[in-house]
């Protein structure tokens, strides 16, 4: 037969100090998952805009070099051009001639054009982030 004291189970003292174990352990735990679901948040909207970019991106570059060439050479024409690309809603286009050879000497890619180079931007409206193609004949 046991005695008393062999036979006693788990005292009051000792839940205590287990459930504020737990406790101190379980907030930052706790503060890492709300951490790493508001990153996951704004991680799907950085996609969603990465996405709508690039989408905008091939509507644009899907055009004959001809007729963005001619685009950049006129602001209405390219804002008419954005205006008529299906799947760009919303998309800001900037279309500029290119000096990919820096023939003026200046630096500057947006002087001194080389014929039919096109720099083409895109972004969408509201946001800073924008994305680039070039385009040659």
């Amino acid at each position: 037969m046991r005695t008393a004291r062999e036979q006693r189970g788990v005292g009051y003292v000792e839940v205590l100090i287990a459930a504020a174990l737990i406790a101190v352990a379980l907030v930052p735990g706790l503060d890492a998952l709300g951490g790493g679901a508001r990153a996951s948040h704004a991680l799907l909207a950085e996609g969603a805009l990465r996405l709508r970019l690039e989408s905008c991106l091939e509507e644009v570059l899907a055009q004959p070099p001809s007729v963005l060439a001619a685009a950049a050479a006129d602001d209405a024409l390219a804002d008419a051009l954005a205006a008529a690309i299906p799947g760009t809603p919303g998309c800001v286009v900037t279309l500029e001639g290119w000096d990919g050879d820096d023939a003026d000497g200046d630096g500057n890619p947006l002087t001194g054009v080389d014929a039919g180079l096109v720099h083409v931007e895109v972004g969408v409206a509201g946001e800073t982030r924008r994305l680039h193609g070039l385009v040659a004949p």
